[in-house]
């Protein structure tokens, strides 16, 4: 029997190794509204589409990790172990990638997921520290080993950027890892700087829209990729970001004091989930 689920689709946008530092130049200082604009998304933004996807009783879609669109094609992670490659404009199932093992094209658990426009490719990042790589068939072609762990990854001219290094309550937030397919090479960009915090965002910390932002947790500037360098593009004036060195550290020794003093106090620490329009900027934070 069939059930229908509906996506709801937003357009709002449109082995060398290499060290280059975050760019140095003045960001942009952007001030955030105080009070939320509760009719703001209805007055700048109109729904480009809604997608009915088709569902049987072998092919049931929940907990919607990431969507990633190209062109005709929707790709869809669902939960940590399924890749739904679905129709754009039917709505109907085309390719299922859920093979669970450590076996050549398998994982026990999906990371993150890309398209690869120029090859027509589907990419997955899984927790063997391997970019698995299939064509839009389902079929799997080959794998890269990572060799380390990170939170996103995308795709972009070609290029796999891989970010946010993982290493127990520390991250690298300010380092771009990028493996171009074509060429079957590796470089880094970006600084080594080391952040301690092991509270991570629900929110995508690097989103690949009209250029590749990224961002770091208690830092407010928003960075994007560009010119082959990461750039601190703009910093926010939050009036709700007072995080002190104290409470900084206590998001280590005791995260649950932490969490206290960020729910009562309503306290910004972390920005997510960056999209660039024509003439805005839209993000989340940790605060609703």
């Amino acid at each position: 029997m069939l059930k229908n689920i509906v996506l709801l689709s937003i357009l709002m946008l449109s082995s060398c190794s290499t060290d280059r530092k975050v760019s140095d130049k003045v960001s942009i200082m952007l001030d955030v509204p105080v009070s939320p604009i509760k009719t703001y998304f209805k007055e700048h933004f109109d729904f480009e589409s809604f997608i009915a996807i088709e569902t049987t009783d072998s092919f049931l879609v929940s907990d919607i990790k990431k969507i990633v669109r190209s062109d005709d094609n929707i790709l869809l992670l669902s939960g940590n172990r399924s890749v739904f490659l679905i129709d754009a404009h039917s709505g109907k199932l085309k390719v299922c990638i859920d093979k669970c093992g450590n076996g050549p094209g398998e994982s026990k658990r999906i990371i993150d997921i890309a398209f690869n426009e120029e090859l027509g490719q589907i990419l997955l990042y899984n927790d063997f520290y391997k970019l698995l790589v299939f064509d839009l068939k389902g079929d799997f072609l080959s794998e890269v080993k990572v060799g380390e762990m990170y939170e996103n990854v995308t795709c972009r001219r070609g290029e796999v950027l891989f970010y946010n290094k993982l290493n127990g309550y520390s991250c690298y937030p300010y380092m771009l890892k990028i493996y171009n397919l074509k060429n079957k090479t590796w470089r880094t960009v970006g600084d080594d700087i080391k952040i301690d915090f092991p509270i991570r965002s629900r929110g995508l910390q690097m989103v690949n829209s009209k250029r590749v932002w990224f961002n770091a947790p208690l830092d407010y500037k928003l960075y994007c990729f560009e010119d082959d360098t990461p750039a601190a593009h703009y910093r926010l004036d939050i009036s709700m970001a007072k995080l002190s060195d104290d409470l900084i550290k206590k998001s280590i020794s005791d995260p649950q004091t932490f969490f206290n003093e960020v729910s009562m106090g309503k306290i910004v620490y972390s920005l997510n989930s960056l999209r660039e329009t024509e003439n805005f900027l839209i993000f989340h934070s940790n605060q609703t």
